[in-house]
């Protein structure tokens, strides 16, 4: 019966059991719908690290699992671990002159190059900055990336960030200076700009048109920079279009007008995710908005905060905020079993996933923790890490064999998939990177250069690192059929693009190959009508699981595991296509349903 199965999601939700006991602050407000899929409902700030100054500029390395921040007044960047806690990692960190001054002159916003170097915005020295030593064995070493405009000097760099090029964008309010404020003697600028640093080394001015330019990041394709003004009489965050060298169509993205001052804090540091969701700092806590600025909640806090660190997972927040800094987790891993739910103490999914004994490691959690209901299963994410990548199989059914050959044969490609049918290497590709993938009750997308698309219902593999099946889960793998059947060159182009994969909703968790008599069912609804419906049992696949990971592993290591989809045996009609507002139901004995609708 499928209530004795053992199933594990990735979803929005906190782990209940921590290794360490933190104290919590402040209180979560929802005015969205839409958090439930960022947050939980039991979410709690935890106290990581106390006894600072004024936090700053968070920045988690996932390499070392490590997070840096600056303490502005002290002049010295911390580190903190779950296993040490807090540490004086380097100093001096803004400052490194011998003559006494007063003011924030330590180091603010932080943030990693290309090379995996520690770039540092310092107050005291007045420049963006590289620490010329290995992040895990630092030194008080710098080099200069950018100090000056036109001949005269920044006056405190606040914010950066890096586009994919390479090229450095940072803010400079006048913080750093002794004064704190534009009447400040020492300042030389007439302007609070923002700037870009290209890679050459030339300095561009972008903005000088911003009181207090300070938080600062790039929408995901980096046709859009956001920039937070940090000025009581304009508490804004304003949203502009890249352009090259200079930054157009300049607009409000949020404003907090008219706050009450009795809150602390001032649009300050923020992060984007991958998805556009805004993790910002402003008046009385953390905001969290949507791509377009709606504000989906809020994190209140006593005290104000300054900035945001995402996990490389983007299911933990790490937020500065005053004399503290905090740790926010927003997704979990949770276990069911005989309809019951268990949080896992796990947070991480990939370290959770790749687990050659994950089946026991399951059951042993389950024996030791604290079940709750299905409520706690509502907003489940696609089961994939952000370092992981999903491959897929083709040709491994008779009918994906025929329905190739129909689809090609004017490309005179039909031949193809009749000979990679029968040979012994089979046909495997590279379907997507994490970012492309959604889950269960999300949206896929047909291109838009494509007339005729279908969805792939497909039995999908959980493999670890060291080759082994571990679980199994439902897959779409959608499909650009006019493309690839123009030419079988043009596979790629026909197979990876934005929302081009589903998967989901679990992963069924065993140690013995799935039965052979389960089934794989697709049914494809339209204005409340089943369109299309059918069915095959994954009896009928070619090739077997464990054939195709040697395949897919031969040359290729996956040090996070990986996910494979086996092929497809349900093919609609030559004179079938997806449309927009489609409903694509998936089901796999044993394992679930997953449903998307076409974007």
């Amino acid at each position: 019966m499928i209530k004795s199965l053992l199933f594990v999601f990735l979803f929005a939700a906190t782990c209940c059991t921590a290794q360490t006991s933190y104290k919590t602050v402040g209180v979560i407000e929802r005015y969205d719908s839409a958090i439930s899929k960022i947050l939980s409902l039991d979410a709690k700030a935890e106290i990581i690290a106390e006894g600072f100054k004024w936090s700053e500029g968070p920045l988690w390395v996932e390499k070392h699992k490590m997070l840096l921040f600056s303490d502005v007044p002290t002049n010295t960047i911390f580190k903190w671990t779950e296993a040490k806690g807090k540490e004086a990692y380097l100093t001096p960190s803004g400052y490194t002159s011998s003559v006494e001054r007063g003011g924030e002159m330590g180091s603010n916003g932080l943030l990693l190059d290309k090379s995996g170097y520690l770039v540092m915005c310092q107050h005291g020295d007045r420049r963006m900055a590289r620490m010329e030593a290995p992040v895990d064995k630092p030194q008080p070493k710098f080099v200069t990336l950018a100090d000056k405009y036109q001949g005269k000097r920044v006056s405190s760099p606040n914010d950066a960030t890096y586009n994919s090029k390479g090229e450095l964008y940072f803010t400079d309010p006048p913080y750093g200076l002794p004064r704190r404020n534009d009447n400040d003697p020492t300042k030389e600028t007439k302007w609070n700009g923002v700037y870009k640093v290209k890679k050459n080394g030339e300095v561009i001015l972008l903005i000088d048109s911003l009181t207090r330019p300070n938080g600062i990041a790039f929408f995901p394709g980096e046709k859009k920079l956001l920039v937070a003004n940090s000025d009581p009489g304009k508490p804004n965050w304003y949203v502009y279009d890249v352009k090259g060298d200079e930054l157009a169509n300049g607009k409000i993205f949020y404003s907090t007008a008219g706050y009450d001052r009795k809150l602390q804090g001032l649009p300050d540091g923020f992060k984007v995710g991958k998805k556009g969701n805004v993790y910002a700092s402003g008046p009385g806590g953390i905001y969290f908005f949507n791509s377009e600025g709606k504000l989906l909640g809020m994190l209140k806090l006593p005290q104000a905060t300054s900035n945001i660190a995402l996990s490389a997972d983007e299911k933990t927040l790490y937020i500065t905020n005053n004399m503290q800094v905090l740790r926010l987790k927003m997704r979990g891993v949770v276990i069911g079993s005989e309809g019951k739910y268990y949080l896992a103490k796990e947070e991480n999914w990939e370290t959770f996933i790749n687990d050659d004994n994950l089946l026991q490691k399951a059951k042993q959690i389950i024996a030791t923790a604290t079940s709750s209901d299905s409520n706690l299963i509502n907003d489940v994410m696609p089961p994939i890490g952000s370092n992981q990548e999903l491959w897929a199989c083709g040709v491994t059914y008779l009918r994906s064999k025929i329905g190739r050959q129909e689809e090609s044969k004017e490309a005179g490609g039909g031949d193809f998939y009749a000979r990679v049918y029968e040979a012994e290497r089979p046909e495997v590709f590279f379907k997507s990177t994490p970012h492309r993938v959604v889950g269960h009750k999300q949206k896929v997308r047909i291109r838009k250069d494509s007339t005729w698309d279908v969805p792939e219902p497909e039995l999908t593999l959980v493999v670890t690192s060291s080759g082994k099946i571990v679980g199994y889960t439902i897959g779409n793998d959608m499909s650009s059929r006019s493309i690839e059947g123009e030419n079988p060159l043009y596979l790629p182009q026909a197979k990876t693009y934005d929302a081009c994969a589903a998967i989901g909703p679990c992963v069924y968790v065993t140690d013995k190959p799935l039965d052979q008599s389960s089934n794989i069912h697709l049914e494809i609804n339209r204005n409340s009508s089943t369109v299309f419906n059918g069915t095959i049992g994954i009896s009928q696949m070619k090739r077997t699981p464990e054939e195709l990971v040697s395949f897919v592993f031969r040359e290729c290591s996956f040090p996070y595991g990986c996910l494979i989809m086996t092929g497809t045996g349900i093919v609609p009609e030559h004179n079938f296509t997806l449309k927009s507002g489609d409903e694509i139901k998936i089901s796999i004995d044993n394992i679930g349903t997953l449903v998307n609708e076409v974007m």
